[in-house]
């Protein structure tokens, strides 16, 4: 029986490819999530059917650029990882978003558009874990208030990420201010005032964002 496997890009072709997403990630937060395909492959230097070469639909190009947010997230978390406190590991989640989402801020439409083309596909569900150790350990080292959850602090660079908008130097000053209130918030203390609600479980926070409960795939689905 013969097995099927597929092929790796050449090095010339694998590198047409992130050039293109490339060009998509800066052309997506000018112009917006539902731009031209045509003006990107224009934009980019390629025919449109080099693009569709690479990325046979709409869908896979957001799907790529989903992936590689995914990865940059994943670095995020190597490196809190390797840090000495709970809290440590808090702060450099928080600022490790935020600077992707500076540097790359088209990602806010691309996550909720691949929400929208497949509510199921969701790789973050990979962090749960990790961060839900960090925020244990921040809370038995009295650092982090203790109601607050990693469902809190996974939607806090998006719940910022409005001031991205802002043009320098407003932008700038905007983050470094709501990151200072925001960690000072985070922060047990005697004199902080109680939560007003139960926090959201990772369910609500899927609703919230994709419309639905989180389910595992179906067979047809992983195939």
């Amino acid at each position: 029986m013969s097995v099927t496997t597929t092929r790796p890009l050449r090095r010339d072709a694998a590198l047409n490819r992130e050039r293109l997403l490339d060009e998509a990630e800066k052309y997506f937060a000018e112009a917006g999530i539902d731009a031209s395909l045509h003006e990107l492959a224009e934009r980019t230097g390629v025919g449109i059917g080099t693009l569709y070469r690479r990325f046979p639909t709409y869908a896979d190009l957001i799907r790529a650029l989903y992936d590689r947010a995914a990865a940059r997230i994943d670095v995020v978390m190597e490196q809190l990882a390797e840090l000495d406190s709970g809290w440590d590991q808090v702060v450099a989640f928080l600022d490790g978003n935020l600077a992707i989402l500076v540097d790359y801020p088209a990602t806010p439409a691309v996550l909720h558009r691949m929400s929208e083309l497949d509510p199921d596909y969701r790789p973050g569900m990979r962090w749960e874990e990790a961060v839900a150790a960090f925020v244990q350990r921040a809370h038995d080292e009295g650092s982090l208030r203790t109601d607050v959850t990693g469902t809190d602090l996974g939607m806090l660079p998006l719940a910022m990420a409005s001031v991205l908008r802002f043009p320098e130097p407003q932008r700038g000053v905007a983050l470094a201010r709501y990151r200072t209130i925001t960690l000072d918030g985070l922060r047990a203390s005697d004199t902080a005032q109680p939560m007003p609600t139960e926090p959201f479980s990772t369910d609500d926070l899927n609703i919230a964002v994709h419309g639905r409960r989180a389910e595992p795939p179906t067979r047809a689905e992983r195939t």
